[in-house]
């Protein structure tokens, strides 16, 4: 099921940030500036994800905090950009804000046993953050 929601929201993100770039063809300079501070918001949470790993496993209670931020910082960007973001642009990194918060919600109450569910999450940030993020790298690149 996860990976399912997670295909869903790479392929709204992909086409979204593809579409709104198109659309900003008059703007280049401000739409890639954009790009690049998205890009690098969206690999937050997988570098810290990296960073709170301890000889190979992930520590929840190391993440927790990093993700706190990484939330915070998706909404800020939501928030400052909201006129240039607005439609399927800014719903796409909300979506992705809520899987990060829904995640979230998951450690808070998480126990043992639940690795496998842990690691679909994980996975999914995983994939999102590489496959979002090229698509912007390929954008930025093709002009």
């Amino acid at each position: 099921m996860k990976r399912m929601v997670v295909d869903l929201l790479i392929a709204k993100a992909v086409d979204a940030i593809a579409s709104w770039y198109t659309n900003n063809k008059g703007r280049r300079e401000e739409a890639d500036k954009l790009l690049r501070e998205l890009s690098r918001l969206l690999n937050k949470p997988l570098l810290h994800m990296n960073m709170s790993k301890k000889h190979g496993c992930f520590i929840m209670r190391t993440y927790i905090p990093f993700l706190e931020k990484d939330i915070e910082n998706l909404d800020d960007f939501i928030s400052l950009h909201a006129p240039e973001i607005m439609g399927d642009f800014a719903t796409t990194v909300g979506d992705f804000r809520d899987y990060l918060v829904e995640f979230y919600t998951f450690m808070k109450g998480a126990s043992l046993g639940c690795g496998d569910e842990l690691d679909a999450y994980l996975a999914g940030i995983e994939r999102y953050v590489k496959e979002t993020t090229a698509r912007i790298n390929s954008i930025l690149s093709d002009r």
